[in-house]
């Protein structure tokens, strides 16, 4: 069952809307959420470091954060909210 690259051609774990990328990337919920929780946890607790080392000048800071990154809209229907 090989497709045009000679690789087989597998159905998604689930099917329809239901079907969450968590478990298409064949990843459980839970490990999925383990993943974004640390990389929230990552971002916001090497933000100082990372733009000392930038060099951004505190309106970028400002600017920056919670906008470019961990903006609040992404955490619509998480249980966590936003670090910032």
């Amino acid at each position: 069952m090989g497709g045009a690259n000679g690789l087989a051609m597998r159905r998604p774990l689930r099917d329809g809307p239901a079907g969450s990328a968590a478990l298409r990337l064949a990843y459980r919920a839970f490990n999925a959420r383990e993943i974004v929780d640390r990389q929230i946890e990552t971002i916001a607790g090497e933000w100082d470091a990372i733009t000392d080392a930038a060099e951004l000048s505190p309106q970028d800071r400002s600017f920056f954060k919670g906008r470019q990154f961990l903006n609040p809209y992404a955490f619509e229907g998480y249980s966590s909210p936003s670090p910032w």
